[in-house]
Order: C-alpha cells, then sequence, then structure tokens
C-alpha cells in the first residue's frame, strides 16, 4: 500500500546545521555479524564471509542485469538503465489521507543528505534519505529536530569500477534540501532493524505520492485530526 521504508532515529540536534551521524554499515544485530546496509566504503570495512556474500550478490545482479539487456536490444527494446525499484502494492486502492490516517507515526521534515548502498538481505541498490524532522503529526517516539534515516528504494552504488542503480517514480524530488512527508510503524525501540513507512516529496506546500495525485499538505494534515 506505501513504500516501504527504514526508519532510524540518529537523535535529537541542538542545531539545523549540526552534522549528522552517517555510519557506512547499518547492522541488524547488536553483534555486528549481519549487516543490512552497506555503503561501497563499507563493504572492505566487513568481515570476510560477510563481504564475499555481498561482492556474489553483486555479480549475480550485473550478470542479470546485462542478461537482461540484451534480451531487450535482441527484442527491438531499449535497455532500462536501472533495476525497478521496490514500492510495494499501488496506492489506486489506498488514498494517501488513508495512509496517513491507518499509521502511527507521521512527519514532515527536510533532507540534509542521501546516501545510495547495498540493502544486502534483499539484494537491491537503495538510499537512506536522512532527514531532520520539523513537525510530527502522529507520535511521541520522536521530536522536531530529530534527524531520521528513510530507506528508499532508488540510488547507484558504484564498486570496483561497475555500476548497480534501482529507479523509483518521483526520487529526482528527493534531494537535499528538499521537504519530505514520512509515515510508517515507527519504534525507536527496534532501531536499526527495518521499519515499514514511506517517504513522498513535499512541493510548493503539495505532497506529490508515487501513484496518487498531489494533494494539499494543510488538506492532509487536517485529515488526522
Amino acid at each position: 500500500m506505501f513504500l516501504p521504508a527504514i526508519l532510524l532515529v540518529l537523535g535529537a540536534c541542538a542545531h539545523a546545521a549540526a552534522p549528522i551521524e552517517r555510519p557506512v554499515v547499518v547492522w541488524a544485530d547488536e553483534a555486528h555479524t549481519q549487516p543490512y546496509f552497506v555503503e561501497d566504503a563499507g563493504i572492505a570495512l566487513l568481515p570476510p564471509a560477510a563481504r564475499d556474500e555481498i561482492e556474489s550478490a553483486l555479480a549475480i545482479a550485473k550478470k542479470r542485469k546485462d542478461e537482461f539487456d540484451a534480451s531487450a536490444r535482441a527484442n527491438g527494446l531499449n535497455a532500462s538503465p536501472c533495476a525497478p525499484g521496490i514500492i510495494g502494492d499501488s496506492l489506486g486502492a489506498t488514498s494517501p489521507a488513508d495512509v496517513v490516517r491507518n499509521v502511527p507515526f507521521a512527519a514532515t521534515g527536510r533532507v540534509v543528505a542521501v546516501v545510495s548502498g547495498w540493502n544486502v538481505p534483499s539484494h537491491r541498490v537503495a538510499s537512506l534519505v536522512y532527514v531532520r524532522l520539523e513537525e510530527v503529526w502522529k507520535s511521541s517516539a520522536a521530536s522536531a529536530g530529530d534527524v531520521i534515516a528513510v530507506e528508499l528504494p532508488f540510488g547507484t552504488l558504484q564498486h570496483r569500477g561497475a555500476s548497480w542503480c534501482t529507479e523509483m517514480t518521483g526520487s529526482d524530488q528527493i534531494a537535499t534540501g528538499h521537504a519530505i512527508l514520512i509515515t510508517g510503524r515507527f519504534d525507536p525501540k527496534r532501531s536499526p532493524l527495518p521499519f515499514a513507512g514511506s517517504g513522498w516529496p513535499i512541493e510548493n506546500d503539495q505532497v506529490l505520492p508515487p501513484h496518487a495525485a498531489p494533494l494539499s499538505l494543510t488538506v492532509l494534515r487536517n485529515t488526522i485530526n
């Protein structure tokens, strides 16, 4: 019904310009044996077994993409530059207003960084979108000023001279300095494990869901009152 995302609270910041913590590896466990998300710079820092697993997954993904591209060209079609992002079910049956009403967490904020890397369990490229919260609509688990990392299915990973990428509708509007609406089921106790949620860009006070018409931010905010 909405874009899957991972929401991680990185902590409140005293000043909007304060630097953010940006780990090159997000671990799925406290013992740091199971990487969840890895930037290119973090791959070399992994234990040998985890590093070999990622290198193998990257090689398989590259081979499948090359085979798909060759098949497309053989049939007179243009090869897609990237794999499609995983965007969940279409919003055709669920309106953005319903999404906001039915989730326990909703907040607006501004993107302070976008970092692409490899989602290890899903074997795909994704991006961690770091958002400094400005207004929390629902939930007491986070406050204005907190920085939350939202994982969205788009981005490019450069590794050893090769590249892997994933496309997502509307991702060109998710960039540093841009406004965004975050919704989901957020529980900081589970951090850094993944949380289901979504990230929708905001432009000119309009929320831009990927599979629905733009909607007034004010109108959407009022649906939860």
